[in-house]
């Protein structure tokens, strides 16, 4: 039963390893790309995770007003037997659809974000026509 139990705990800590290893892996490539605002997409339910839960945060520290993902590790999140997941954001997707710290905004907020830079964009294009005889 022990044998049992050691070898349970040895294939664990390999999972969590090769886990690990590969998240590192594609957050070098995040970072060699310049992306560095990522989104916890999906937590697992404990209540430590889950304040995080579709919140953003800075990979390596270069956005201020994000918690950085040292933070979040200090924090209890991406703990073994833990899911997660997250991706990097767009700069639009960021100003239209969180606030300032990185939580999401409410639906109607985020439409009148939206609908705010649709008529910019609309202006915009305007001008440039009229300037170019469009």
């Amino acid at each position: 039963m022990r044998r049992k139990n050691e070898e349970a705990m040895r294939a664990r800590q390999e999972r969590i390893a090769i886990a690990n290893a590969k998240q590192e892996e594609l957050d070098k490539r995040y970072i060699e790309e310049g992306l560095d605002v990522m989104q916890l997409i999906w937590s697992c339910p404990c209540e430590i995770c889950e304040k995080y839960q579709m919140r953003l945060f800075s990979l390596t520290g270069r956005t201020p007003g994000l918690p950085t993902k040292q933070e979040l590790v200090d924090a209890g999140v991406f703990h073994p037997d833990c899911i997660h997941s997250y991706a990097a954001i767009s700069d639009f997707e960021r100003e239209t659809s969180f606030d300032e710290r990185g939580y999401p905004l409410p639906k109607d907020v985020v439409q009148e974000r939206m609908e705010k830079r649709d008529a910019e964009n609309d202006a915009w294009l305007n001008d440039f026509a009229k300037k170019h005889n469009i």
